[in-house]
């Protein structure tokens, strides 16, 4: 049977020769080779599609991840920044009020002296007012 093929049409068989068989052998290998060049070629074309595909998700994720990451930072410096602002107006009412009750006790320490100095006045004057 190796060296016979059967009409596809009228079931006979019809035996080959060595050169039949040679042609018949190299046709075969060159169409099953073709093939397989265009099945490679559309595995590889599957492939770069796929790994493309693959990659540009992964970017895509990644970018998303990063403007995600950028977006917390910026919410956090601004909260910082508050923060900051808030701690800076707290920092001047304390120098204001520090500021404040300085004037006041030096205001109560004038007012002190004046008064000490109005009784050394009054007490000069009677003094002076007895020795006459």
């Amino acid at each position: 049977m190796d060296n016979q093929i059967i009409c596809p049409y009228c079931k006979k068989t019809i035996p080959l020769t060595e050169a039949l068989s040679h042609q018949i052998k190299e046709n075969y290998q060159r169409i099953y080779q073709k093939r397989l060049f265009e099945e490679k070629k559309k595995i590889e074309e599957e492939l770069r599609i796929e790994i493309s595909k693959k990659i540009k998700e992964k970017l895509a994720i990644e970018i998303k991840d990063k403007i995600n990451e950028n977006e917390e930072l910026k919410k956090q410096n601004k909260l910082l920044q508050d923060q900051l602002l808030e701690l800076n107006k707290l920092i001047r009412q304390v120098q204001f009020e520090k500021e404040k009750q300085r004037l006041e006790m030096e205001k109560k320490l004038f007012e002190e002296l004046e008064k000490i100095r109005r009784e050394q006045k009054e007490q000069l004057e009677k003094e002076f007012q007895l020795k006459r």
